[in-house]
């Protein structure tokens, strides 16, 4: 799929940004070993570009897009909605806000189950800021909180996947040996930090996020 098909570059792009900082301080390492790392994680990073390219020029890949923009154009893509959308639209979202903090209050937090949250805010961060033309209200200060847990689990989620980030002979083993032990004790600190700011979070949620749970204000209508 589309999506799928930028996941290395993606993991390139995380990995460097990960990594770089971490080795240029890392001890016992040499300054040359320091400098092959960077130049490593660097084309690795170019090759996953070019792939991407490349494989954007292949039949596949413009078939899906092609599909994408039919579908798209399809007349009977968004039925009549009957009722107020602004209503509907704000119901929708406020079961979704309940359902992401029932599971805040779960007794085990684990990466697995932050980066199912994480995946659960994105989507309706990225929902709600497609739809805030339709919206009575606006969004933006709920899409604000959304985007900084975001944000948060995110670098919880990429810590915790360092072991895949060092997978294979992309850097030097001693370097791979250092670095995995510092990331694995940095993430176990995010992977703290998330779980207690979700709790907090669900225990109380901000009056941003509590006023979208209420039911959205009728429109008055002009007599």
């Amino acid at each position: 799929s589309i999506t799928s098909a930028t996941g290395s570059l993606r993991d390139a792009d995380v990995r460097r940004a990960l990594l770089l900082p971490l080795i240029r301080d890392l001890p016992g390492i040499s300054a040359d070993m320091k400098r092959e790392c960077a130049i490593r994680l660097e084309q690795a990073r170019v090759d996953a570009r070019k792939a991407l390219r490349a494989q954007m020029r292949e039949a596949p890949w413009l078939d899906s897009v092609a599909r994408v923009r039919a579908v798209a154009r399809e007349p009977d893509l968004f039925p009549p909605i009957g009722g107020s959308l602004d209503r509907l639209l704000a119901g929708a979202l406020a079961r979704e806000l309940a359902e992401v903090r029932r599971r805040m209050r779960r007794r085990r937090l684990g990466p697995n189950r932050l980066h199912r949250i994480r995946l659960r805010i994105r989507n309706m961060r990225y929902a709600l800021e497609d739809v805030t033309s339709l919206l009575d209200r606006s969004p933006g200060p709920l899409a604000r909180i959304l985007r900084r847990l975001q944000d948060s689990l995110g670098a919880a989620n990429d810590l915790t996947q360092a072991e895949r980030l060092l997978a294979g002979d992309l850097l030097p083993r001693a370097a791979a040996l250092a670095l995995s032990g510092l990331l694995s004790a940095d993430a176990d600190e995010q992977v703290r930090r998330c779980r207690r700011k979700l709790r907090a979070l669900a225990k109380e949620p901000p009056e941003e996020w509590r006023a979208w749970l209420a039911e959205p204000p009728r429109k008055s209508r002009a007599k």
